[in-house]
């Protein structure tokens, strides 16, 4: 039998769940790493998503033209080889166009996905 002593004490950004003899404890601040990663992985997605609704072959290279709010567009400058890496871009330009609006976090952004 073995008696463990927890304190349980108020810390900001630290959410606490107790199951039974189980607690946990996680961090919940965002880190302006954490959002930028998030904001690129919804582009991501939204990349994805569009390269699947104009019937891109899965090896089809693309230009990828995106705009959004000055938050979001560093975030797609700073993951810019991630993005690139996982969508098949050979270019991505961060600028106004007419493409596609989608949600990207919190945010609007327009996407134009173009074959190469």
């Amino acid at each position: 039998h073995i008696c463990t002593r927890i304190t349980v004490g108020h810390r900001e950004n630290v959410k606490v769940v107790n199951e039974g003899a189980l607690t946990v404890g996680f961090d919940t601040e965002i880190t302006q790493e954490l959002l930028e990663e998030g904001l690129s992985r919804d582009l991501v997605r939204a990349v994805q998503t569009r390269r699947k609704e104009i019937n891109l072959a899965v090896s089809d290279h693309i230009r990828l033209t995106v705009f959004s709010s000055e938050v979001a567009n560093k975030a797609f400058e700073n993951f810019k080889a991630y993005i690139a890496n996982e969508t098949l871009s050979d270019e991505i330009i961060i600028a106004d166009n007419d493409g596609i609006e989608a949600e990207v976090g919190e945010e609007k952004a327009k996407v134009k996905v173009e074959k190469v």
